[in-house]
């Protein structure tokens, strides 16, 4: 479907939590729009990281570099691709607490 091979156990899955390209994914959603095809992008840019060229979609670096990769510019990047993990404030952190609870509520 994807039109490439997929590695079953990449090297750097499971690891530390994936809680940071996920909020950076909806921190571009929120600055961007739902749907934008920059965030839409970049989520594909960091699943193909992961899944088939094993990189570490952990690092904050890594995802910088995936976010220039696709396009984002540097000032976007800079507000967008943070490490706030710990910050209730923040709306990648938001965001990504509310998508966790609806599928957990799903199961």
């Amino acid at each position: 479907m994807l039109g490439v091979p997929l590695v079953s156990k990449p090297k750097v899955y499971p690891g530390q939590p994936i809680q940071l390209a996920a909020q950076t994914i909806c921190r571009l959603q929120h600055e961007l729009g739902w749907g934008h095809q920059l965030a839409l992008d970049f989520a594909f840019a960091v699943q193909r990281s992961l899944w088939v060229e094993e990189g570490n979609v952990y690092d904050l670096e890594h995802l910088k570099s995936l976010a220039g990769k696709v396009g984002i510019d540097e000032a976007l990047v800079q507000r967008t691709v943070v490490d706030r993990l710990d910050d209730e404030g923040d709306k990648g952190v938001q965001q990504w607490k509310e998508n966790l609870r609806v599928a957990e509520d799903l199961g």
